[in-house]
């Protein structure tokens, strides 16, 4: 989108919200009511003296000083690159000083860069409501922006849809994008949101190959931050794809990364967390244990920790450590699945047959899990509900739960 384009777009917007007849405009002006006609519509590069007289007349004041252009131009620029880094804390810093000039830079050319990373900065923020409104009026200049503004556009309208859980509407905007042929720098970020997204539309295989295309452009431009969330992603999908080995090897890649990142403790133990789940499936305890070691700041722990540590405990059989371990877990008092489903199998297993307690426990368990849990802690759980009734003859309740399990 050129210059006149941009100023004619700005005039019609103002004039529009004056609500003024662009007849009314011309008049004052002093200039024919076409001739304004081709400025507002950006076909003409108007004399200087009459936008003068018309930003006088709608009370615009349009900056157009190169200096400062310049300097807008290149801080845009830098809020997407850190955007791209996922450089959290220069994002919000370059935010910051493109919101102090809010004002001018939606009077100068730059209208449509700022809008689209404010669009940027918001989406990948999560800010929903910010969003549709940059969407909503963004949606109806599409046919002025450059074919590369339209692309950055685009994607960040997908990312939107993603947060809002539109997968398959987020899914459909990116493979378009790739089909167009957008810029080679936005083209490893399109190929990153796709792996995410075909994760959680349970498209495993077509999500490792999404991500492994990420991982090859992101080798490509040293992106270290990038890489490292690729290579947990694709370590994961193998761990559900029972590829154990392969996926350890990626976490421990990954894991090196972690001392040369930024990484904040959430995201290590998070990673360590999955690379012991990981050794879990493969049956090796210790290993499972040695990454758990490593998560240590007991008010930052995911939930997943709890779990993973009393399931290597109990296989392991190091019953004191494990029960031991269990009243550390009931203090946290963490109202999660991962945290019942720990606290249910130790009880099932150290019950003392007590079948009372047994069923009270698994019951409660049901009524929360119904509504909160996702499919493994449902599968977990209405395994124990069937065995649990099996053993103890009650076989209607056993077919009950089983219908559960398959509807599940």
């Amino acid at each position: 989108m050129n210059n006149k384009e941009l100023i004619g777009l700005i005039i019609r917007n103002k004039r529009n919200d004056l609500d003024l007849k662009s007849l009314y405009v011309a008049k004052k002006a002093n200039i024919s009511a076409p001739y304004f006609s081709h400025i507002e519509n950006g076909h003409v590069h108007a004399d200087p003296l009459v936008l003068s007289a018309i930003y006088d007349i709608l009370q615009i004041e349009f900056n157009n000083d190169e200096k400062w252009l310049n300097k807008k131009i290149k801080e845009i620029k830098m809020l997407h690159q850190s955007i791209y880094d996922y450089d959290i804390e220069h994002r919000n810093k370059l935010y910051e000083k493109m919101i102090h000039d809010e004002e001018k830079l939606v009077s100068s050319i730059l209208i449509l860069d700022y809008l689209i990373a404010k669009l940027a900065y918001n989406s990948t923020s999560y800010k929903s409501d910010e969003c549709k409104k940059i969407i909503n009026f963004l949606d109806c200049v599409q046919d002025r922006m450059t074919a590369e503004q339209q692309n950055f556009y685009i994607y960040y309208v997908a990312v939107y849809y993603k947060n809002e859980n539109q997968l398959t509407k987020s899914k459909i905007m990116l493979y378009d994008l790739l089909q167009k042929g957008s810029q080679e720098t936005i083209i490893p970020m399109i190929y990153y949101q796709l792996g995410q997204i075909e994760t959680r539309l349970n498209n495993l295989s077509q999500s490792y190959f999404c991500n492994k295309q990420a991982l090859t452009l992101f080798e490509n431009t040293g992106n270290i931050r990038r890489i490292f969330q690729v290579l947990s992603a694709m370590a994961s999908i193998q761990t559900y794809e029972k590829n154990y080995k392969e996926a350890d090897k990626k976490f421990r890649e990954a894991i090196k990364m972690t001392k040369i990142l930024a990484v904040s403790s959430l995201e290590k133990n998070i990673i360590y967390c999955n690379a012991s789940w990981n050794a879990i499936c493969s049956k090796d305890y210790r290993k499972a244990l040695k990454y758990l070691e490593h998560v240590t700041e007991l008010n930052n722990n995911p939930s997943e920790y709890y779990f993973n540590k009393a399931w290597s405990l109990y296989h392991l059989k190091r019953n004191q450590e494990l029960d031991e371990f269990l009243k550390d877990v009931s203090k946290q008092q963490v109202n999660d699945k991962y945290i019942w489903d720990c606290l249910t199998f130790v009880k099932l297993l150290n019950s003392k047959g007590n079948n009372k307690v047994i069923e009270d426990h698994l019951l409660q368990m049901e009524n929360y899990i119904s509504v909160e849990g996702d499919y493994e802690a449902k599968a977990f759980l209405y395994t124990q509900l069937i065995s649990f009734y099996k053993r103890t003859r009650q076989y209607k309740k056993a077919l009950h739960f089983a219908e559960n399990y398959i509807n599940s």
